[in-house]
């Protein structure tokens, strides 16, 4: 059976073929308006084409024509396909930032210094299993944005300059490219540290999963990344963090590169240059080496006040009712952060620099004093 026919069910969806630095090949297609990105190599593209054949053709397609299809897309999309660089929940650059809303929709929120849009995408971006939805963002004003603010640090259990701090974690979870920060958060149990992580995760990359396993090597910690734009990790402690991961996590950040041997191929190692931001807690100060220490914003939250506790249930209830403000103020703080940001000047010598410049961009949207967060001294 040749390809034909698949070929042209694939034309009826407007179907553009690419590939990454690593020549993975990838496939978009256009259904119902909306532009889906898929691994070509990948199940979760199988599966998507034989549905859309069957409905179709009444009929499976046979392990051949799937064989001799995907080879020739692969061919087409290394040799002659564009050069892309996907990624999950967020793409772009500091003059357009797209943020996967991760609902059926397959729209984006696509941000400018002139404002943001909801659309189909211009990047190239991947869904993966587990990711959850972000809410609709809307146009805000600085008192609505300070208000959300104020909201989402009542539910937390951090200080009015640790919030500061948080602010930051959590705009920086929207930077196109990093290098991004580690947030360790220390605190005796009932100091809601655990909570503190959640609740930023659930602003910038929320997923089934809000807390990953600690990776055993390299592999393990790039597999995780593949499908969370934020890292998060639990309750660690000196028995279960070593150097090891000090060193993992500190490339992570940074966008150092990540080597991983290729299986069945001679190419032995390749490099992986992907960056994540990492939230981690824990009792105990696992943050021992240099390395990890200089890209590391340390929390140390109090035990959380007898009467002041709530349970587990309430507390994701609470999250979820400030969500959707909380996002929207981010959205909107993100406007005046590219507005600002090849303007905005940070001392040279300032530790985390990226870090400060793209949060003092933003600084006016929420109300802040100019050098708010260049004066703290945490930095």
């Amino acid at each position: 059976m040749n390809i034909q026919s698949s070929l042209h069910l694939l034309e009826g969806m407007h179907y553009e073929l690419a590939h990454d630095s690593m020549r993975e090949p990838y496939i978009r297609v256009t259904v119902e308006e909306k532009k889906m990105l898929f691994k070509l190599r990948g199940e979760e593209f199988k599966r998507f084409f034989s549905y859309h054949y069957i409905r179709v053709n009444s009929n499976s397609p046979d392990a051949k024509l799937i064989k001799n299809t995907f080879a020739y897309l692969e061919g087409r999309a290394i040799y002659e396909g564009d050069l892309v660089d996907p990624d999950v929940r967020l793409v772009g650059d500091t003059d357009l930032l797209e943020i996967d809303l991760c609902d059926r929709s397959y729209q984006v929120v696509q941000v400018t210094s002139d404002g943001f849009v909801i659309c189909q995408p211009e990047g190239h971006l991947l869904r993966r299993h587990g990711q959850q939805a972000l809410p609709r963002p809307v146009l805000m004003t600085r008192e609505e944005i300070t208000e959300a603010m104020a909201e989402f640090k009542a539910i937390l259990n951090v200080s009015d300059d640790q919030f500061v701090l948080v602010m930051g974690v959590v705009l920086m979870g929207f930077h196109p490219d990093g290098p991004y920060p580690v947030l360790f958060v220390q605190g005796e149990h009932g100091s809601a540290k655990g909570s503190l992580c959640e609740a930023i995760k659930s602003v910038v990359d929320p997923n089934m999963t809000p807390h990953t396993a600690l990776p055993a090597n390299a592999p393990d910690l790039l597999i995780q990344a593949a499908s969370n734009r934020v890292l998060s990790f639990d309750n660690l402690s000196e028995y279960t963090f070593n150097k090891k991961h000090s060193d993992l996590f500190a490339q992570m950040a940074t966008g150092v590169g990540l080597r991983r041997r290729q299986l069945y191929t001679d190419d032995g190692e390749c490099v992986f240059n992907i960056s994540r931001m990492i939230l981690m807690n824990g009792i105990d100060d696992v943050v021992t080496q240099s390395d990890l220490g200089s890209r590391t914003v340390g929390l140390q939250l109090r035990p959380v006040e007898e009467n002041g506790r709530i349970s587990k249930r309430e507390f994701k209830r609470r999250l979820n009712a400030v969500r959707p403000r909380m996002f929207s103020a981010v959205v909107n703080v993100l406007v005046e952060i590219l507005r600002n940001y090849d303007t905005t000047e940070v001392q040279s010598s300032a530790r985390m620099f990226d870090m400060i410049q793209w949060v003092t961009a933003g600084e006016s949207a929420m109300g802040w004093e100019a050098g708010t967060y260049q004066r703290d001294p945490a930095h």
